[in-house]
């Protein structure tokens, strides 16, 4: 898959955990981490940058977290292959 096209991916799944997904939208601190990637991502900053953030970020919840969402795992593992792509 191109790129552009895991970008497009990327983009689309922080907006939906952001809006959809319940348990992210009943745990304030992950609907503050992607509500400000989300907006990173709306004021124009490039999806590589933003995604980057976010994976710093989520690593850190991850950490540091026992249960966390599958959907904020899936996006993770999403957001570590997309830092592959174009190395």
């Amino acid at each position: 898959m191109a790129a552009i096209d895991e970008e497009y991916r990327i983009r689309n799944d922080i907006k939906n955990i952001l809006y959809y997904d319940p348990e992210v939208k009943k745990n304030a601190e992950l609907m503050n981490i992607f509500r400000i990637a989300y907006e990173r991502r709306d004021a124009g900053n490039p999806m590589r940058e933003v995604a980057l953030a976010l994976d710093k970020s989520l690593a850190a919840y991850i950490t540091s977290h026992k249960e966390v969402p599958k959907s904020v795992i899936r996006l993770h593992k999403n957001m570590m292959e997309l830092s592959e792509i174009g190395h």
